[in-house]
């Protein structure tokens, strides 16, 4: 028995989503749009094989859009994370050891036979796809960073299939792959360590793994970046954390529809977005016990006076309870808030976690106060989440919303609402 990791990536994955739910949008150029349908975000294959890149605004592509009958798409967030949820939990019915690593990514920890090895991941990527709809790409090492390297391999060469294992290659055949990886491309090293090892010569994986001076890379590259080295010659250092990994801050902000100047408006978006932060914060079982507001204008628009400005309010006791998130954030908003200004944006970020339930209180807290404001938010996210996300929600984020972000082309929301569900006629 040995130990393996895979690293299983949903193939495209928001383009994906919305070609499940609309058959007529398969085998076709589908790009999905950026926040206020601004730049691309998602391709699928047949937009990838076009050169079209990742965040490229929308408007630079007008030629091919026409030329090629693209079909464009803004970001429907719910559908995206409800599938993710469905892929997750597939997942972990079939692992041991599980480790989410993104809304499309996870890293599974397995002790097996070698024989096995491609057998079982034939088998998870069969029913992942069975029981979803979405492809994946599996890759194989015996460390996660080789996991990662084999995974672009899965996902770039077709006569893989989407498996790619590295666990079972000889030393030599594992540094003719790794010549082929650039530095920059390897999981763990950044813009700044790529730029300083390329300053030494280091252009591929393989030049990084038979680096000798071990004294200078963990000085340079830190802690981290010496742990991928050491994977690189197949040695784990880099372990699973199990389950959903606690985000340490949790911001939620969007860009406005459109031009925004009253307090009114303002204290609107940010309850939206205080509540979005708090249902994701109490999902990982944490309590905050700082939040941040940020505004401003937009900065493109030059001729027009511009306004930036962020408070950080520490909070005496942690808390999970939306209400009280709301109100401090409101009070921190009217002390930032200017008027005169076009506001383009406004967000809140959650920060000093706490495990919830577990947050230490002052001498004369009132601890069946916080247990029921618990309890009731418990009861809030559950109902949003089986009947649709705004079907309990807080007066003060509005009804009109007109300041919400432009999603001209959103798809409906296919899994978590029932007034969108595909109407079938016979």
């Amino acid at each position: 028995m040995k130990q393996v990791f895979f690293l299983v990536d949903c193939n495209n994955f928001y383009a994906a989503c919305e070609q499940i739910f609309n058959p007529g949008l398969r085998n076709k150029p589908v790009i999905v749009l950026s926040n206020n349908d601004g730049c691309v975000v998602a391709r699928s294959n047949q937009v990838k094989e076009l050169g079209i890149k990742l965040g490229t605004p929308v408007f630079k592509l007008e030629h091919l859009i026409k030329r090629f009958n693209i079909e464009l798409l803004s970001s429907n967030y719910a559908l995206y994370a409800d599938m993710s949820r469905r892929v997750m939990k597939t997942l972990s019915a079939l692992a041991d050891e599980i480790e989410v690593y993104s809304i499309d990514e996870a890293f599974i920890g397995l002790k097996t036979d070698p024989d096995k090895v491609l057998a079982y991941a034939g088998k998870l990527k069969k029913i992942v796809e069975r029981n979803t709809g979405i492809s994946v790409s599996i890759g194989i090492g015996q460390t996660k960073t080789l996991a990662k390297i084999a995974n672009k391999i899965a996902k770039k060469q077709a006569r893989w299939q989407g498996i790619f294992d590295l666990s079972q290659t000889s030393n030599m055949e594992l540094d003719k792959i790794l010549r082929t990886i650039k530095i920059a491309d390897i999981w763990g090293i950044g813009p700044k360590s790529t730029d300083w090892l390329c300053s030494k010569g280091i252009k591929t994986a393989k030049d990084l793994k038979h680096f000798k001076d071990q004294g200078l890379l963990k000085k340079k590259l830190k802690i981290n970046g010496f742990f991928t080295w050491r994977e690189l010659w197949r040695e784990s250092c880099i372990k699973l954390q199990q389950g959903l990994v606690g985000k340490k801050q949790i911001v939620a902000s969007r860009s406005f529809g459109k031009k925004v100047n009253t307090l009114k408006e303002l204290e609107q978006a940010l309850a939206s977005y205080a509540t979005t932060a708090a249902q994701k914060m109490r999902g990982q079982k944490s309590a905050a016990g700082m939040l941040i507001v940020f505004l401003g204008t937009n900065r493109f628009k030059v001729k027009e006076p511009q306004y930036f400005n962020s408070m950080v309010k520490f909070l005496q006791q942690p808390t999970a309870y939306t209400p009280k998130i709301i109100k401090t954030a409101f009070e921190t908003l009217r002390y930032l808030y200017r008027p005169g200004y076009n506001y383009k944006k406004i967000g809140i970020v959650l920060g000093n976690f706490q495990p919830l339930g577990l947050a230490q209180t002052d001498l004369f807290g009132q601890f069946k106060k916080a247990a029921g404001r618990n309890r009731l938010m418990q009861v809030v996210d559950r109902i949003n989440q089986q009947w649709g996300s705004s079907t309990l929600r807080y007066a003060a984020c509005g009804i009109e919303k007109a300041w919400q972000m432009k999603q001209l082309r959103k798809s409906p929301r296919y899994t978590t609402s029932w007034e969108e569900l595909p109407v079938v006629k016979a």
